[in-house]
């Protein structure tokens, strides 16, 4: 019984652990993508940094980071 406890518990974790790391690529993602975009448009390194955290802050949990493609379209 305490085996399937400790299994269970594992699992938990490791879905824990998943979730954190596909938010944290999914924040450097759209950082860097901020980024890149404020460099291409000719922005100022801080205004570029700026547009970088404005997409952080975007809700990025739909499906195919359209949300993200949306504030990038906003952004322009």
């Amino acid at each position: 019984m305490m085996e399937a406890q400790h299994q269970s518990t594992g699992f938990s974790e490791k879905f824990a652990h998943e979730d954190a790391m596909r938010f944290q690529t999914a924040t450097k993602m759209a950082r860097a993508a901020g980024i890149l975009l404020g460099q291409k448009l000719g922005r100022s390194e801080q205004e570029a940094k700026s547009l970088g955290e404005l997409l952080l802050r975007a809700d990025l949990t739909t499906p195919e980071d359209a949300v993200l493609h949306r504030a990038i379209k906003e952004a322009i």
